[in-house]
């Protein structure tokens, strides 16, 4: 797709970006070396697009291949080729102790980048294996002492197999250790959500789309408080905090997005999000209370067969136990699908990106179905049907996410920014995500 009419630019002007040897755009035609600039040209006009000569007409806003849809994204990724990309990373991965996984993962987004397109122009995913790796190396490098000295104090100086609560020193040795594992759970918590704002600049700085990169603004030490702060006041408000929370953290992450020079803006608010938030809420207390009459009727019963010296059916009786401590997160789980459907509706129909509007109609019935499917799929093939399931996943986005408008190239510029140097440090550590 090289030097067609949706890559030319006019003659004795430069493309957005370079590119690379090889690539298939190569074909584009480049300023000379030397050229002169315009009156009034910035320094970076090597990364602006194309300008109007002064009373020329303006070029169109965009264009692109007649045969592909305008307002969704085309994901033509294939099972068996991803299967075996993943299969020669879990082989090499092993060979290797581990440490290929880096570059496995980095494969298996450079295809699914590559498999889908959007108005006739594939994405691209820039990252690498190494940067990858380097970045896990500084977590390890930060986060393992603390943790494996944890691990190794409980190891070789294990707590008393039978603690009296009365003994002075059996009491200070376990409040010791019950103190160390608390402010490891509290760091490990901030540091998720660090990690995820992190992760997200990481991967949408080395994802490109018609060579224009995104970059992301903004702390992921800020972001990491907002998350860690938030999720107490959940906990505090059984909840109910949760609808306001996500918006917060959503508006944080993507109002910092840039695509180019173009700014994503979401404003999103929390007031559509309740009916559907209390409906989950309402449904999982009433498993909730379902749940704790069934175990503590089974209690009474066992009581009473054993007063009348009759031996309780002990499998049947565990089986019903474990049935009604499942029932609890089970129902929220399946309930928090239409909360969650709710929010990607609500987050896609009020983001916008210079011409772009977005939505994202996906029912909660249908987002219910995808992720149990998913869950099972993973379960029943021991993870051998992960990259079908990865596979899914960029094929939903491809069917659901709608996209109107156009976006004024002659405005658009490309990123300053290039992102962070590693990525994706603290996720590896914490092993959050798959891809």
């Amino acid at each position: 797709m090289g030097g067609d009419e949706r890559t030319q630019f006019p003659s004795g002007h430069q493309p957005i970006v370079q590119r690379r040897p090889g690539d298939p755009r190569q074909s584009v035609p480049f300023a000379p070396a030397g050229s002169p600039r315009m009156p009034g040209a910035r320094e970076d006009d090597a990364t602006s697009p194309p300008q109007s000569a002064p009373g020329s007409a303006r070029p169109p806003i965009e264009t692109y291949s007649g045969g592909a849809p305008r307002d969704r994204v085309v994901e033509d990724g294939r099972f068996g080729e991803l299967f075996v990309l993943f299969i020669i990373n879990v082989l090499l991965g092993i060979l290797t102790l581990g440490i290929y996984r880096f570059w496995g993962k980095t494969r298996i987004r450079k295809y699914i980048w590559s498999r889908a397109s959007f108005r006739g122009e594939r994405f691209e995913y820039s990252g690498t294996g190494l940067e990858l790796f380097i970045g896990f190396l500084f977590a390890l490098l930060i986060f393992g002492p603390p943790f494996f000295g944890f691990y190794a104090w409980i190891y070789f100086d294990p707590p008393p197999q039978n603690p009296d609560p009365t003994n002075p020193v059996h009491f200070q040795r376990l409040m010791e250790i019950y103190a160390v594992a608390i402010v490891l759970v509290i760091v490990t918590f901030y540091f998720m959500h660090v990690a995820t704002f992190a992760a997200y600049r990481y991967r949408l700085s080395r994802t490109q789309w018609r060579g224009i990169r995104g970059s992301v603004s903004g702390s992921a030490w800020t972001y990491g408080f907002l998350g860690f702060g938030l999720s107490m006041l959940n906990g505090i408000s059984m909840g109910w905090t949760k609808p306001w929370a996500d918006t917060v953290l959503l508006k944080y992450r993507l109002n910092q997005t840039m695509i180019g020079s173009a700014p994503l803006v979401c404003n999103i608010e929390a007031g559509k999000l309740y009916p559907s938030f209390a409906l989950a809420w309402i449904v999982t207390m009433v498993a909730t209370v379902v749940a704790i009459g069934g175990i503590v009727s089974i209690f009474v019963s066992l009581t009473d067969l054993r007063t009348g010296r009759t031996d309780p059916p002990a499998m049947t009786v565990l089986i019903v136990l474990v049935l009604l401590y499942l029932l609890i997160p089970v129902v929220w789980l399946a309930t928090i699908n239409f909360y969650r459907a709710a929010l990607i509706r609500q987050t896609a129909a009020t983001s916008r990106l210079s011409g772009l509007a977005f939505a994202f109609p996906v029912g909660g019935w249908r987002l219910l179905w995808f992720n149990f499917s998913n869950f099972f799929l993973v379960l029943i093939s021991l993870g051998l049907l992960l990259p079908l399931v990865i596979l899914r996943y960029a094929r939903f986005v491809a069917e659901y996410l709608r996209v109107d408008g156009d976006m004024d190239y002659a405005q658009v510029r490309q990123s300053e920014s290039k992102g962070p140097r590693y990525g994706e440090g603290i996720a590896e550590f914490f092993g959050m995500g798959v891809i």
